[in-house]
């Protein structure tokens, strides 16, 4: 591990313990190591038996840091999620930001594909791969949409580096970075010879509807399974939000990925509501999918 201040070594190994229940452990990291207003320190810890490169002042890599991951209980589902697909299951990143589930999911899948538009995001995956001789993850510089085009991009400005979006105003504390390139997320695929694909975890800051539009032939074709953040930002007028499922066509059933920052839960979906993780499972795959890990 990097050297660091004794403190915060000390602080944690407190945040490892996960028999301390999550939000004391939390709250008193934060009292004493607000991300959110920690300078730049850069640091090198073990990360499931691989090495990660991170900084503290970024949320994402302070959490990896003092709790040992961040979203330890999407990174367990994905792991049995993986399962269902075998050895050479494929798994897609979709907004992967500084790579912690790419990284992660390298132990787990045949082989990943990291999907990240914003460039300070993309390089952070780059030193992760470099640094551990990593051969089964591809990094795609684009994002995904229902077309072929370029968008305003809005970067985040905070510690938290996972709410860049290309919805204007998702996050206020965003800024206009200019424009990125957008593509036809089945066109793509095709284009990549990316023929496969097991398992998709998708975090794009209020865009999932189009990208899910974008991805229509390849969820009919391969029938991953399929996790992402439901927002309300790209909701249009009149719009019902629950028809962000209509690309998903018959034969799957919804969830909601509950359980906690430290495990999951699978319960069943009852309204689209801002913020909770939607879980999308073939009908064929329930049977071998864990309801909670």
């Amino acid at each position: 591990m990097t050297a660091l201040p004794l403190g915060a070594r000390l602080l944690r190994q407190i945040g490892l313990q996960t028999w301390i229940p999550f939000g004391l452990r939390d709250r008193l990291l934060r009292h004493f190591v607000n991300p959110d207003t920690l300078a730049p320190a850069p640091f090198t810890c073990d990360f499931f038996g691989r090495r990660y490169d991170g900084d503290l002042a970024s949320f994402i890599d302070w959490s990896v840091f003092f709790h040992g991951a961040y979203e330890r209980g999407l990174l367990n589902f994905l792991k049995n999620a993986a399962a269902l697909g075998g050895p050479q299951s494929v798994f897609l990143d979709i907004g992967a930001n500084v790579g912690q589930h790419s990284l992660f999911m390298s132990a787990h899948a045949s082989h990943v594909h990291a999907f990240e538009p914003w460039a300070v995001a993309r390089d952070a995956i780059s030193r992760k791969i470099a640094l551990n001789r990593i051969a089964n993850i591809t990094v795609h510089g684009v994002g995904l949409s229902d077309r072929a085009h370029e968008e305003t991009f809005f970067a985040p400005t905070l510690s938290n580096r996972g709410t860049g979006s290309f919805i204007s105003g998702h996050n206020l504390s965003n800024r206009e970075l200019g424009r990125l390139p957008l593509v036809a997320g089945d066109a793509y695929l095709a284009e990549q010879g990316i023929d496969r694909v097991d398992l998709i975890k998708l975090d794009a800051e209020g865009f999932e509807p189009l990208i899910l539009a974008g991805l229509t032939a390849t969820l009919r074709r391969c029938r991953p399974v399929v996790a992402f953040e439901m927002s309300m930002a790209d909701t249009r007028p009149g719009q019902n939000p629950a028809s962000i499922l209509t690309p998903f066509g018959d034969g799957w059933t919804a969830y909601v990925l509950g359980g906690g920052p430290d495990h999951y839960q699978l319960r069943p979906f009852a309204e689209a509501r801002e913020g909770i993780t939607v879980v999308m499972v073939p009908a064929e795959k329930e049977a071998g999918l864990a309801r909670a890990g």
